[in-house]
């Protein structure tokens, strides 16, 4: 299958960012899971779902906050400042809305093509957040 991008991701909104940030996220976290052992597909479901809820996706966000340049800081804030329509179900509003940021920022980075630097972040969250996992 040709992958087709977007033509200019800069014309998208940070909703939008995040809707494809949030794919791209859970693709990393599945491809981390998959390369830690082998583990059966309920518990890899459960680790998932602990790695990609907003919670930890707040916590990530705090852990790379320092290492963010000014345009990735200033993507982050679109994302986490943007009024949702829906309610966090199982998170605050601070944490719905860090996750939103991050993933408004995953987003961004693979749809501009920055794939070195979306390595370099998502590889430091699971440095510091995965170890229990």
């Amino acid at each position: 299958m040709e992958e087709k991008l977007i033509p200019d991701p800069c014309l998208l909104g940070p909703l939008q960012l995040a809707y494809i940030g949030d794919a791209v996220y859970e693709i990393y976290v599945r491809n981390y899971l998959l390369s830690n052992g082998n583990i059966n597909s309920s518990r890899l479901q459960q680790r998932a779902e602990k790695l990609v809820k907003a919670q930890a996706q707040h916590e990530a966000l705090q852990i790379i906050a320092p290492l963010l340049n000014e345009e990735e800081c200033r993507i982050v804030h679109r994302g986490r400042n943007q009024k949702h329509k829906s309610k966090p179900k199982n998170a605050t509003a601070q944490e719905y809305n860090s996750a939103t940021g991050l993933e408004s920022l995953v987003g961004y980075l693979y749809l501009h093509r920055r794939l070195n630097r979306l390595d370099e972040i998502i590889q430091t969250i699971f440095n510091e957040t995965c170890q229990d996992v």
